[in-house]
Order: C-alpha cells, then structure tokens, then sequence
C-alpha cells in the first residue's frame, strides 16, 4: 500500500532508516538495522512502511480491534503496580485503578503483537524490539526496529524483567536501552509531525545524545533493583571519573549493591553512610580503592570498604554490579564479570564481549563439523557459564570422552554420564581439572588432570593451564577440542 508524499509516514521512510544505520553501526559496524512503521487506520486496516516489510502484514496482528476485556489482566502484576501508590486518595480512586488495568492490557496487546513480529523475524536471521501502542493523527501506530540476532547475541545481557514503571519497560542491555531511546525520539515526531525541523537528527551531536541518554536509562535502571527507585547514577560516575585528585586520574572500583548483601565482605564499614552526591568526597575515596578492596555502594550512599565473595554469588539474582574507572572520563559497568557498557566522556558504548560467539562457532567447526547449530548454541552457554568462574577453568571436548574419562581415572572423578546443564557446571569448575565430555554434551568426568608429552610447541609465557592444554592436545591423534579459561579473563581455543 503507498504511502502519500508529505504525511508523517513518507517522511518516516525517508529519516528513520537513515538515522538507524548511523546510530547503530556506532555500537557495532556490522549492525544493519532495519525500520519499519506498523499504521492501523481509523477503519482498522493495516499499513506497513517501508512496503518491503508488507509480508508482516497479516490479519494475527489486527488484534487491536479485539474486545478490550479489563478483567483479563495479570493480578500479580496489576497489584505490583497498584501496591507502589502512596497517596491513599489516589488509591481509592476508580479512575487509579481503571488507568492501571487499561495500562496492563495494552502490556498483553504489545506482547502479543511483539511475538507475532519475532516469530517471522527469527526466521530471517533478526530480532524485532517493537514499541509500545501510540496514537497520532488520529491512527495507532508501532515503530519495529529489527537487529541481526546473532550479533546481538555475542553481547551480555540482564535476563530478569525489571518491574517498577507500568508507563515504560526498562532496559536489561545497552542495545535495548539505545533501541528504546531511538524509538522515543521518532514517537514524538510523529505525534508533532515536525520532521522538517528535525532532518539534524542524524548529526553526530544527536546520536551521541540518544546514546548518552540510553546509559543513563541502563543504569538508571539497575538502581530500580537495589533501591527501588531511579537514581541518575551515570552523571554522578561521570563526575567523579572526571575529577583529579592531587593531579592524579581516578582509578577504582565501586560495588552496586544493597548494602546487607550476603555477597559484601566489609574490611572498613563507615559510622555514617556517606552520599554519592558528595561527588568530591567520593572520588577521594576512590584513592583508597585496590584490586582487592572497593568502595561499597547503593544508588544513593557510600557504607564502606570491602569485596564482594563470588563463591556466595552465581549471578542469577542479578544484584550485584561493578563500576570500574579506567582513567580520566571513563569508566565500564560489569555484572558477574561481563561487560554491559563501557562509557567514555558520558558516551555509552557496547563492552566488546570476552567470548566472541562468531570466532568459537568457526573454531568448533575446524575440529568438529557435523554438529547441529543447536548443539553448538548449548555449548556456548556452558562457557558463558564456565567464564563466570574466577579461578579459571577448562573444558576437554573429545570424542573419546568415556575412554579419556577411564584411563585418567586415577586422576580425575569419574561419574555416571549425565549431561552437562548450567544448573551443576558453576560448581563442577570450582575445583582444579578439566570437565570431559562429548560432543553430544555428556558429562564423564570433573576435575581432569590433563597429561602429554612436553614439546616445544609451550608458551612460557601463559599459565600451566594454558600449556597442560597445549601439551594434551600434542600428544593426540583422536579430535579433541579445549577451551581454556584463565584467571586474567582470558578464553583459548586449542584444537587439532
């Protein structure tokens, strides 16, 4: 269906692509976006522009015109949301109540719209992030930014939902937050209808400002879960990475966390907390910070000096981050040592990922190349989980697993094979050795203490991790595969 020259939906053809491709190959050069406008008219046809995107178009998203049934709501959700109201006057007040409904419906409506979308997408190799229900011009409209999946998927993400506005979903990554603030930004043009006085929106300028706008969001958004409320968390850091202290740069590192996480170990507790406002009295404390001492903090004060014990934390309760300033005007925010954005004169950006999901699939595939997709997508999130672990570990993929399992085992626990889930593998890697399984993910034997033959072939630079690998995989014959995480954060690949 065309699109009439002039309307706000010709002039979004025209800016929105344009202005995605530019913001998003900032994050990554390889990011090609696609942007697409989803119009329900006021007879409730669906138009979708640009007309490349038509195949979208089908009768399972014209659900908007579906009864709007109030009773059909989430309670639990309803009575999160109704609970966070103070003023008893406006709790009592039907219109509250009906404005907090009519809002959760909608929720259901954008979920299922958002799904029938990702479930052509997916196919295509891309993931769609739609916003939310809006009205201009007297039509309803979507916005669909759409992200290639595999790339997206290379960079650490929060998993658990973040419930604190019903007006707006928080982000859980860099790449949604930024999404989010893009489409914010093309939602009031519509509604103005003033893109004629908005064609600068693809000057640098104003991408660095959704971008600087989209790490503020983020971290914005994990205050939510330790405070319960939203702190502007990313002009204070910027504040205090910018300040010198006696001519010297800051370098440091800041817990996030509720100060009575069991995971906090206190050296030093503060007789009164101190606030993060106080930015210059934070940022001499940042002297005092080491490697293995850090200035513990909420959203809002400072409570002393410690670390966190990662022995008590797997990362599942996404509770605890770090802030780490690397030098004048930047500074990185981490969750369980991933990277969720690295920030660099208040500019986010993505944190380029430890574990590059391209670089293992080709690397597998030089030893092993008749495994699934599938397989291969479940044996990246074992390392994703195995990298967690601070001490370092490793992973022997052979497909002799069950006779290496038997003839190292006077070396090494041997157990009933099972197949390895993230549920054991933290705690399976605790201990010394390496973890043996097969290609088919069974689990032989933890705790592995690899042999070989020295050669020449060893790096006296690297661990004895890195080279009992290197000596192992010398000395055979048979396909095996090795990943090789060490206590510096680094991942190899070692492979015949």
């Amino acid at each position: 269906m065309s699109i009439a020259n002039n309307t706000p939906e010709y002039h979004f053809t025209i800016f929105a692509p344009n202005s995605a491709n530019k913001l998003f190959q900032l994050l990554d050069e390889r990011l090609m976006p696609r942007v697409f406008l989803i119009i329900f008219d006021k007879i409730g046809k669906i138009k979708i522009t640009p007309p490349q995107y038509e195949h979208y178009c089908s009768k399972e998203i014209d659900i908007l015109s579906e009864t709007l049934n109030l009773n059909n709501i989430n309670e639990e959700e309803f009575n999160f949301y109704y609970n966070k109201i103070n003023d008893s006057k406006e709790k009592n007040d039907p219109n509250t109540i009906l404005f907090l409904k009519s809002q959760l419906l909608f929720k259901q409506k954008e979920k299922q719209i958002s799904d029938y979308i990702n479930s052509i997408s997916i196919n295509e190799g891309y993931f769609s992030f739609c916003s939310k229900i809006f009205f201009a011009e007297n039509q309803i409209y979507i916005i669909v930014v759409q992200l290639q999946t595999l790339i997206i998927n290379e960079y650490y993400s929060l998993t658990k939902d973040i419930l604190y506005s019903i007006i707006s979903d928080l982000p859980k990554s860099l790449f949604q937050s930024v999404v989010n603030h893009y489409i914010n930004k093309f939602i009031l043009l519509l509604k103005n209808n003033d893109f004629i006085n908005n064609v600068d929106l693809i000057r640098s300028e104003n991408i660095h400002e959704i971008l600087h706008l989209a790490g503020s969001s983020l971290i914005g958004s994990i205050s939510c879960t330790i405070n319960n409320a939203f702190f502007d968390l990313f002009e204070k850091i910027n504040e205090i990475s910018s300040l010198k202290y006696e001519k010297i740069v800051c370098n440091g590192k800041l817990i996030l966390s509720q100060p009575t996480n069991k995971s906090i170990i206190y050296e030093i507790t503060f007789k009164d907390p101190i606030p993060l406002d106080n930015i210059r009295r934070i940022r001499k404390l940042m002297e005092i910070t080491s490697e293995k001492l850090h200035l513990i903090c909420d959203a809002q004060n400072s409570y002393g000096l410690g670390y966190v014990n990662y022995n008590n934390y797997t990362g599942e309760d996404e509770n605890v981050f770090e802030i780490i300033i690397t030098g004048f005007n930047h500074w990185s925010l981490i969750h369980n040592n991933n990277g969720l954005m690295d920030v660099e004169n208040g500019i986010a950006r993505l944190s380029k990922p430890k574990i590059n999901k391209i670089t293992f699939y080709n690397e597998y595939n030089k030893t092993f190349n008749n495994i699934s997709s599938s397989k291969i997508d479940e044996l990246f999130e074992i390392i994703k989980i195995a990298f967690e672990q601070k001490k370092g570990t490793m992973i022997l993929i052979t497909e002799n697993a069950e006779e290496e399992s038997i003839r190292l085992k006077n070396q090494c626990i041997n157990v009933t094979p099972f197949k390895i889930n993230n549920k054991y593998l933290f705690e399976m890697t605790k201990i010394d050795g390496a973890i043996i399984i097969n290609n088919a993910l069974q689990c032989y034997a933890f705790g592995a203490i690899l042999d070989g033959v020295a050669s020449s072939h060893g790096d006296s630079s690297r661990g004895a991790r890195y080279n009992s690998a290197l000596t192992y995989k010398n000395s055979k014959t048979n396909k095996c595969f090795l990943i090789v995480i060490s206590e510096d954060n680094t991942i190899d690949f070692i492979h015949n």
